[in-house]
């Protein structure tokens, strides 16, 4: 949803099932915005299990990833999407947030308390996180990979979105164009792993010409195999620490409610 006009992601999974036989899509979402049109239109399926997951951190704000972990499918074939919001904690919110108290970027939504509905209850998978580089790494390693080879699926979808750069105006994140080397090169090894190298990247968000391009092109040197020139590129003085003790509290407590 969000600005977008078509759920390319869903409709492109949907298309792989029907047309190509690819019953098991695994959808990555690293776009900064919570993947909530997508999580929406299955939130009440079993078979369908999102996951949404931005992390972050940044000067006077704490900011949150949250990994949204949804399987979606229609009747038997299955689609799992994995996607990233970030949650900011202030006194004066970005957005209308209802009462609750709590901010992050558009559409506020993916909490961790959000696990589906009706016959879909458990299904949905809200992971708030940390910040930056090695909380995403973190997290693939922990969550990502071991729900991908549970799953086994036949393709990967991945909504690239790249608002989450610490140089993007919208949400002031911690990813780094190197950051994204490291996601493109995890998820090329893991479609080569477990579903014969099937993989896409829709390109998304992502506001800042300069570290876009940078990072778009970063992925590109990664599933052509090319070295990465993040170390030309990022300036760690940009950085702040990351709540990594938080991630992986986080992280154990989403493990042990969805028994992962």
């Amino acid at each position: 949803m969000g600005f977008c006009v078509f759920g390319n992601i869903a409709i492109a999974a949907r298309y792989a099932q029907r047309m190509h036989g690819l019953k098991r899509a695994f959808i990555i979402d690293f776009d900064v915005h919570h993947g909530n049109g997508t999580n929406d239109a299955f939130y009440e399926d079993p078979d369908i299990f999102p996951f949404n997951s931005p992390i972050l951190s940044v000067a006077l704000f704490a900011l949150y990833l949250v990994i949204l972990l949804s399987y979606f499918c229609a009747t038997c074939n299955q689609i799992i999407l994995f996607s990233f919001e970030p949650r900011v904690y202030r006194k004066q919110p970005l957005y209308p947030t209802k009462g609750r108290g709590e901010a992050g970027s558009y559409p506020v939504t993916g909490k961790i308390d959000q696990i589906g509905s009706g016959s879909g209850e458990g299904s949905t998978l809200n992971l708030p996180g940390g910040s930056g580089d090695t909380a995403m790494r973190t997290v693939f390693d922990e969550v990502i990979v071991p729900c991908a080879q549970r799953f086994k699926p036949d393709i990967i979808l991945v909504s690239a979105g790249y608002d989450a750069h610490l140089l993007d105006p919208l949400a002031s994140l911690q990813f780094t164009t190197g950051t994204y080397y490291m996601l493109a090169s995890s998820i090329k090894q893991l479609a080569k792993d477990l579903c014969g190298g099937r993989c896409v990247f829709f390109l998304e968000g992502g506001y800042n010409l300069s570290s876009l391009s940078n990072s778009v092109a970063e992925s590109f040197c990664a599933f052509l195999g090319d070295r990465s020139l993040a170390s030309e590129l990022d300036d760690p003085s940009y950085l702040h620490e990351e709540p990594l003790k938080k991630v992986k509290q986080i992280i154990e407590k989403v493990k042990h409610i969805h028994s992962f």
